[in-house]
């Protein structure tokens, strides 16, 4: 059980990555990935930058939904 709790609060540190990653490029307008092309900047391409900026919120929304809900489903079990 102490491994599924750790496993829940991996997924929600995650969120909190990819929340603060997706709030950092809504106010500076920039995403860094690492990779060879360096940041994602909005005027180089609008489009591709809310594409990147979608996905990392949405991300961010279900790994702190997986997270939370299990550790609260894991508590539960443990007070049956």
């Amino acid at each position: 059980m102490k491994k599924k709790i750790q496993n829940y609060n991996q997924s929600i540190f995650g969120g909190f990555v990819l929340g603060g990653l997706a709030l950092g490029g809504i106010f500076t307008d920039v995403i860094y990935f690492p990779s060879k092309h360096g940041a994602l900047h909005r005027a180089e391409s609008e489009e591709q930058f809310f594409i990147y900026l979608g996905i990392c919120a949405v991300l961010s929304v279900v790994f702190l939904a997986y997270g939370i809900f299990g550790r609260i489903k894991c508590k539960m079990l443990n007070k049956a």
